[in-house]
């Protein structure tokens, strides 16, 4: 399937949809990750998860063409109710935007929050730069009510032609502040991270 000059491969059966967290991640507080999908159509220039290559579990060819393709989990949503543990704290997601712009067919994402709603954990917590995340306003409204949730938006500059150049597949910053403000009008709670990942998740910590 292709979108917008982008690959979107047939899912692949994963093992496991959590990951137990090591490193700055359990320091922050969470117990585990989630990861719907391998290779995030975003692209940033500036990511990390390319130079990380088989410690991400990636192959040659994920990092070689970093951001033409993705393959997501087809399974997620069933993994996710079978691992599911009340006391989990889980920080969604250290290796792809679950909101990429792959997502907007894929459609995986609903099915994860419908596995978190049927057995909430103990936190959940969203990091993105997506717009499409108000796809699922409503899921996420209902989320609230039965776990600790968080979102993470990333705002990573103020100046459009620094974003075209760094993150040229991303929305324009004026579109992540009204996605922001929408969060935030609909009672979630929402943070702008204006740094790449690892601080946000420190911004977000269950503690």
């Amino acid at each position: 399937m292709q979108t917008d000059r982008v690959e979107i491969r047939d899912g692949v059966v994963a093992r496991t949809i959590l990951s137990p967290t090591s490193g700055f991640i359990a320091e922050a507080g969470f117990t585990h990750s989630l990861t719907p999908a391998r290779n995030c159509t975003f692209g940033c220039t500036y990511c990390y998860v390319p130079t990380m290559r088989v410690q991400a579990g990636l192959k040659p060819e994920d990092w070689q063409r970093w951001g033409q393709f993705t393959t997501f989990k087809s399974n997620a949503a069933e993994l996710r109710r079978r691992e599911l543990r009340e006391r989990q704290r889980i920080y969604c997601s250290p290796l792809v935007d679950p909101y990429q712009p792959a997502e907007a067919e894929a459609r995986a994402t609903p099915r994860i929050l419908d596995a978190l709603l049927a057995a909430p954990p103990r936190v959940f917590v969203v990091q993105t730069r997506g717009p499409l995340i108000l796809r699922d306003l409503d899921r996420l409204r209902e989320l609230t009510h039965c776990t600790t949730l968080r979102v993470s938006f990333s705002l990573t500059t103020n100046r459009e032609e620094v974003r075209k150049l760094y993150e040229p597949r991303c929305a324009p910053v004026h579109e992540r502040l009204v996605v922001i403000r929408e969060l935030r009008e609909a009672r979630i709670e929402t943070y702008a991270t204006l740094a790449p990942c690892c601080r946000a998740i420190r911004k977000n910590s269950p503690a």
